[in-house]
């Protein structure tokens, strides 16, 4: 796509993303790796030697699930990533852990837009049962695309497949997300996740840049469509660029 149908597309997409960014973040209550706070995939990775620690908390109808998720560039257009996700404080609730990896080398490149494939291996286990071991969950791959419509505008989609190890049928997995960073400091979003078997899940966002581009604070609303009581609040933090 040339830069003057990413204009046009720019030009039609902004009021309706707007409007739509606002009236989300002003139903927010008082009190959201892909990279947080995107579900939505990045085809970007992080620079070879260097690693990022995101964290953050999700809160739905009283119950608290805590996230935690390293990860690290081992070489240029390659990182190896992490994440363990469970009921906070720990319950009989169900764990999750993935171990994936993401490629993306700067040259697969093409009209602006990146290119990137990704890896997951989904675990779980019920800390109540009593088989209390790790179970593989299943197994994602994707592919990523980034596309800049303008120095401020950025549309960031994934497509891939999830096979199920548990017996459940193998779903197509989808994400597309319309990310606005209108300064160094500020990054609002938009974004609809999900899988083929299940409803869509939609997302509004804010990140705000302590640091910009190292050190980051975000608060994303979240909820699934016909699907009432699923809205969720995430608070989250990152810190990136650490060196090792």
């Amino acid at each position: 796509m040339r830069m003057l149908g990413l204009s046009t597309a720019r030009q039609l997409v902004e009021p309706i993303f707007t409007a739509g960014l606002c009236a989300g973040l002003a139903a927010l209550p008082v009190t959201a790796r892909a990279e947080r706070p995107l579900a939505t995939e990045v085809a970007d990775t992080i620079p070879a030697g260097h690693c990022q620690l995101e964290g953050w908390a999700d809160h739905n109808n009283g119950a608290h699930e805590g996230h935690f998720a390293p990860a690290c560039g081992l070489v240029p257009g390659f990182e190896m990533a992490a994440e363990w996700a469970g009921s906070m404080p720990s319950r009989s609730d169900v764990q999750n852990r993935l171990l994936g990896f993401k490629w993306g080398p700067e040259w697969l490149e093409w009209e602006g837009a990146r290119f990137g494939i990704k890896g997951l291996r989904v675990q779980e286990r019920t800390p109540s049962a009593d088989d209390t071991s790790w179970h593989n969950h299943g197994t994602v791959l994707m592919g990523i695309t980034s596309v800049p419509l303008d120095p401020n505008w950025t549309v960031h989609a994934h497509l891939g497949r999830n096979f199920m190890h548990n017996g459940e049928k193998d779903a197509m997995v989808y994400g597309v997300g319309l990310v606005w960073t209108p300064t160094d400091h500020w990054m609002l979003f938009a974004e609809v996740v999900g899988d083929h078997l299940h409803t869509a899940t939609q997302t509004v966002g804010v990140r705000y840049w302590i640091l910009p581009d190292k050190l980051g604070v975000d608060l994303t609303q979240t909820h699934s469509n016909a699907t009432p009581g699923s809205s969720r609040t995430g608070f989250g933090i990152g810190w990136y660029l650490i060196h090792f």
